[in-house]
């Protein structure tokens, strides 16, 4: 089981500009603000599109079950004023009872999933280095390890999904060079295949993110390795003596 560190939880307990959600989770809650409104999605005769799609990528971020509608009205507030199109369609009020109907009826069926967007936000606010990724020396590689940490925290016990173009993006490099970083993670034991696809299925691997690499040791230094033998050799000495 995946534990959260210490800076996780502190952070957790931090509320949001809002206050109303602790500021990870609103931070999720702008991050899918700003993902509907990029899909630049024009209003139809229903006109209730834009608003049903931010609530298909709220639900993964907040169950509706354990949040009405009147809970995330300012965040609804948000959504309306930065989109152009329905600023030009409806009023405020009138995009709230769009988004309570939706929300309190429980309306979205399929969620989108944005968990890989959450994942590296998440992993970018790390600080702290896990022991099972003390063996990353250089930062993208870390940011990579992380990122599946983070994404198979989200996903519980289902595998996740990691593709060489995307391991590219993640560490801006090239995916045939990026193939070779997650395979490099699956030798140190933080990943485990899954199941393999094969190349005509055009999908991605599925592994678990088992967190099993070994922790860095310390390297003893030669004068530090000169002075344990030398202080071994005075223990016997005195024992000698007694």
């Amino acid at each position: 089981m995946i534990m959260s560190n210490p800076s996780e939880k502190k952070n957790a307990l931090k509320k949001g500009s809002y206050g109303v959600f602790d500021v990870a989770t609103e931070a999720e809650i702008e991050h899918a603000i700003e993902i509907t409104i990029d899909e630049n999605v024009e209003i139809g005769d229903i006109g209730n599109e834009p608003v049903f799609r931010f609530c298909q990528y709220l639900k993964p971020i907040i169950p509706p079950a354990e949040n009405p509608a009147d809970t995330l009205e300012p965040f609804v507030k948000e959504f309306f004023d930065q989109h152009e199109g329905l600023r030009g369609h409806y009023k405020f009020f009138e995009v709230m009872l769009i988004f309570d109907d939706i929300w309190d009826n429980d309306k979205v069926k399929h969620p989108k999933m944005v968990y890989s967007k959450i994942a590296l936000v998440r992993a970018d606010k790390q600080t702290a280095i896990r022991p099972e990724a003390q063996w990353c020396k250089d930062s993208p590689l870390l940011r990579l390890d992380n990122y599946c940490y983070q994404l198979q925290k989200l996903w519980g016990k289902h595998p996740i999904f990691v593709s060489q173009y995307q391991a590219g993006k993640i560490m801006g490099i090239d995916a045939r060079i990026a193939r070779r970083a997650i395979d490099k993670i699956e030798r140190m034991k933080n990943l485990k295949r899954h199941k393999k696809r094969h190349p005509s299925e055009r999908l991605a691997n599925e592994y678990f993110y088992i967190g099993q690499a070994e922790p860095v040791k310390k390297l003893t230094t030669q004068t530090g390795a000169k002075e344990k033998t030398q202080k071994m050799i005075d223990d016997l000495k005195h024992s000698e003596e007694g």
